[in-house]
């Protein structure tokens, strides 16, 4: 396997993993349909904070907090390698700090919701 499709592999592991850890940030804090800017920027917060922890124990390799945050053992070698690394912490500013709501629970339920009102 050559390294591009190692790092190709550790970015469709990251996307997955993420996407799942998002929602259950999401429904540890949206308790519905209709909530108020409140809860929504609770929710924002609470998966900055952990993009946030995710990134610092990534840059200084640290296992152990990166077990507690229950990085996936799949992703650990990836990190090894600065170039991946690099990429699965742009990926990780991405997804947790700088659009949070992108392709969220919250998210798709409204795009699924226009989808059915333009059918």
């Amino acid at each position: 396997m050559t390294e591009s499709d190692s790092e190709s592999e550790c970015i469709a592991i990251l996307d997955k993993w993420i996407l799942v850890n998002r929602d259950i940030v999401y429904n540890e804090n949206i308790k519905g349909p209709d909530n108020s800017q409140d809860v929504l920027e609770d929710y924002a917060c609470k998966l900055r904070d952990y993009g946030n922890s995710l990134i610092s124990a990534i840059r200084k390799e640290n296992t152990n907090a990166l077990f507690d945050l229950e990085w996936p053992n799949e992703l650990m070698e990836c990190i090894r390698d600065v170039n991946t690394k690099n990429d699965i912490i742009d990926r990780i500013q991405h997804w947790c700090i700088t659009y949070p709501f992108v392709k969220s629970v919250l998210h798709m339920n409204e795009l699924a919701k226009e989808n059915d009102g333009v059918n």
